[in-house]
């Protein structure tokens, strides 16, 4: 049976409160508190900072020093979208295909492949290291497998949460601006905790592995 694992129940209470907030805006909380460059916002910077500073004081002879700086990485890429730096760079988007067969220059895209290659290599050897061992941690309900599983989920969540309402309103559907301060509430709030669950995921798995490599060393 599966353990009790805190990334479930910080998904779970993340949600609720920020759909309660959100409903409470600006009756009772400020209406700029998950906009863009809100108090929330800030907050999320800081917290991938500290994401990365936990990622690298996880056990070295668990978590290698190539998945701490290819997690580090992945860390910096999301803070760095977070500030829209992406978009920054050349004013367009270097994530959409039409910056690469439209808008960019030969030069841009060069310096965007450049900024990206890091981004890809890193996504490319954890999937490599890890993909398979992950899927047979995650049958067997390791912490560190249902956590990382945890953070795709608000990662979809959180994106889902951020279109709906144009979604909705392209649909011809009203949406009222309650309905758009809880989806914001949820987006702004889950992707505050993101650089937390995969901190929280390095160390599980670095507390999950170390008895037993413990106990194999005991073993020879």
């Amino acid at each position: 049976m599966m353990k009790r694992n805190p990334s479930i129940a910080l998904f779970v209470l993340t949600v609720l409160a920020a759909a309660i907030v959100g409903a409470l805006t600006p009756s009772i909380f400020p209406e700029n508190l998950f906009s863009e460059g809100g108090p929330i916002e800030e907050l999320t910077l800081v917290l991938y900072v500290v994401g990365i500073i936990a990622v690298l004081m996880a056990p070295g002879r668990v978590v290698g020093k190539v998945d701490k700086l290819a997690t580090c990485i992945l860390l910096a890429a999301f803070a760095a979208r977070e500030m829209d730096l992406h978009t920054a760079m050349y004013g367009t988007s270097i994530l959409k295909a039409r910056f690469y067969n439209r808008d960019g220059t030969a030069a841009q895209i060069a310096g965007a492949l450049a900024v990206l290659l890091p981004i890809f290599a890193s996504i490319g050897w954890l999937l490599v290291k890890h993909g398979k061992q992950w899927l047979r941690a995650l049958r067997e309900r390791q912490p560190a497998a249902v956590t990382f599983l945890v953070f795709g989920v608000a990662l979809v969540v959180a994106k889902l949460s951020d279109r709906a309402p144009d979604t909705l309103s392209g649909w011809n559907m009203t949406v009222s601006m309650t309905v758009r301060h809880i989806m914001q509430g949820i987006e702004e709030s889950l992707e505050m905790f993101l650089p937390i669950f995969i901190a929280m995921a390095v160390w599980q798995a670095a507390r999950y592995a170390l008895p037993r490599a413990q106990s194999a060393m005991r073993a020879v």
